[in-house]
This record gives C-alpha cells, sequence and structure tokens, in this order.
C-alpha cells in the first residue's frame, strides 16, 4: 500500500491514545480533536460493539416514523450533560448550525454572526433568507453597534462560536448575552470545540462565563465528533419551546441517516466523563496545557 493518499494527504496507519503512524512514522497528533481521546476508550469500544450486534450499521427506516430508545436517551443525556431542558440530535455539527439558522429565522429576520464564526454558520445564515450581518470578531461594541441599527424585526438571532477552532479565543458571551436580553434577540451559540472540554464538568462555554446552559433566549448547538468521541453527529440543545419549534418545522434536517453507534458511543462517554475526577475540566486548564506541553517537549528532545 502507497505511503500516501491519492489525494496527496498523509496516510494514517494506525492510532493510539494522542500518537498516530503517519506514512510510516510514529508521530504526536497535535492536530487531533479527539480532545479526551475517548474513540479508544476500551469502554466506548464495547459500546459500539454492543450496538452494532443489536442494531447493525443503520437504522433502516426514516426517523419521522420511528425512533429507538438509543436515540432518546442519548437526547436525554445531552440535555441532563448540558443542563437544558431537551436536545435533538442531527447528523452533523454542521447540519445543526444549518438547521437552527433555517428553521428559527426567515426573510425579514435579522442575523448578527461573528465574523469568524465556523463555515456551517456562514452557510447556514445564506440559507436562511435573513438578513445577515457580520461583526468583528469578538468585538462587543461592534455588536451592540448591529443590534441597535437592527430596527423592529420579528426575530433577532446573535450566533458565535463558543470557542473559536482557528485561534482558540472564547466569545464573551457574559457581554453577548446581556446584550442579547437588552434587545430581545435569540443567542445561539456553536460549541463544537467546548463541549465536554472547557467549562464546570465541561459544560461549555457559556458555564465558563458564569452563564447557565439552560438560561432563558440561550440555544446551543454542537459536535459529537470532537470530545465525544468522534462519534457521527450534532446536537442543539436548549428550551423545549426552541427544540419543539424545530421538530415541528424542520424535522427533515434532523438526523435522517441515523447510526446507533454514535448514540451508543455518546452514552457510554457521558458516563465515563461523570465518573472523572481530578482530570481536565477538574483541574486548571493552563496546568493541564502546562503539563501537556512539558511531555511533548520531553519527548522532542529524546
Amino acid at each position: 500500500m502507497s505511503s500516501t493518499s491519492q489525494s496527496g494527504l498523509p496516510l494514517i496507519s494506525s492510532r493510539r491514545g494522542g500518537h498516530a503512524v503517519i506514512d510510516g512514522i510514529d508521530m504526536i497528533m497535535l492536530g487531533s480533536n479527539d480532545y479526551l481521546s475517548l474513540s479508544l476508550d476500551e469502554r466506548v469500544i464495547a459500546a459500539t460493539r454492543e450496538a452494532l450486534d443489536i442494531y447493525g450499521t443503520g437504522a433502516g427506516i426514516y426517523p419521522v416514523l420511528a425512533t429507538t430508545a438509543l436515540h432518546l436517551e442519548l437526547c436525554e443525556g445531552l440535555a441532563e450533560f448540558l443542563g437544558t431542558e431537551s436536545a435533538a440530535v442531527y447528523s452533523s455539527g454542521g447540519a445543526a448550525n444549518s438547521g437552527v439558522l433555517t428553521t428559527l429565522v426567515e426573510q425579514g429576520d435579522i442575523i448578527i454572526s461573528d465574523r469568524l464564526n465556523h463555515a456551517s454558520i456562514i452557510d447556514g445564515c445564506r440559507l436562511s433568507k435573513a438578513d445577515v450581518v457580520a461583526y468583528e470578531n469578538r468585538n462587543v461594541v461592534k455588536l451592540r453597534e448591529a443590534l441597535e441599527n437592527a430596527g423592529a424585526r420579528r426575530r433577532k438571532l446573535i450566533v458565535t462560536d463558543g470557542i473559536f477552532s482557528m485561534e482558540g479565543g472564547a466569545a464573551p458571551l457574559m457581554e453577548i448575552y446581556k446584550l442579547a436580553r437588552a434587545h430581545d434577540a435569540l443567542l445561539v451559540v456553536d460549541e463544537a470545540h467546548a463541549t465536554a472540554v472547557v467549562g464546570p464538568k465541561g459544560a461549555g462555554t457559556a458555564p465558563m462565563c458564569g452563564i447557565p446552559n439552560g438560561s432563558p433566549g440561550l440555544l446551543l448547538t454542537g459536535s459529537l465528533s470532537k470530545a465525544l468521541g468522534g462519534a457521527s453527529g450534532g446536537f442543539v440543545a436548549g428550551s423545549q419551546e426552541f427544540v419543539d419549534e424545530l421538530h415541528s418545522f424542520r424535522f427533515d434536517a434532523i438526523i435522517v441517516t441515523r447510526t446507533f453507534v454514535g448514540s451508543q458511543d455518546c452514552m457510554c462517554q457521558f458516563a465515563i466523563i461523570n465518573k472523572r475526577t481530578g482530570e481536565y475540566w477538574h483541574i486548571n486548564l493552563a496546568e493541564f496545557l502546562a503539563d501537556r506541553r512539558h511531555k511533548i517537549e520531553c519527548r522532542i528532545k529524546r
């Protein structure tokens, strides 16, 4: 087998923890998004095999006709883990963003979006038919100006990444949330790179900033493919009212090709995360990163 793929990209032949054999060389995976290495946890793998033995690799039925206990448990588990009233699952984090933005706003409404938001948010804004205003990255003054200039609308929606994936900065959500409440705007936060990584017990950016995830007018989107072990899928979490609205008006966006493996993976991962003490979010994040950096430097010197 060739050491590189047909696309010319490096070829991963095996992976373990934070390491991978790439083009035949054992390397440290500094670009991994399996943030907690849960995808290789033996308990998660065992749960995956169990789901495969019972259900096979796919749902085999359109989800408007029926669901499964696994998917119901996943939604309940997400809501409990994040501290929201309800949650819905999608085929990907990008589909969750598009589903929210094309359902909750329409022509004549306005979306005010951080300029450095993820591409799936930008695509969702374009598909929504709402007016879109982009403000400078994490600039609360520019956000306030956009809200003040928005005028009367049926719905105003602010959307931002919680943790910006390209440069790692956190959105100033306390200030953004206060502005949203003052201007009667809905706040949507993409937590793809925050869920299970930052905030108290991994609850995300809003709790890290002092805002409970179940706060009025706050809706979360996210991915199951990052810290939650590489499982396929995405989610939306928030009030029962907003989740019901998503089900009622854009059910076609909610996970169509359902995988039982992803659901079983995530439920197992929630159990592992809840039992862990003294790791990740239970310690100072700066200390954890400094420790990881020291270990990497020692390995490089060897």
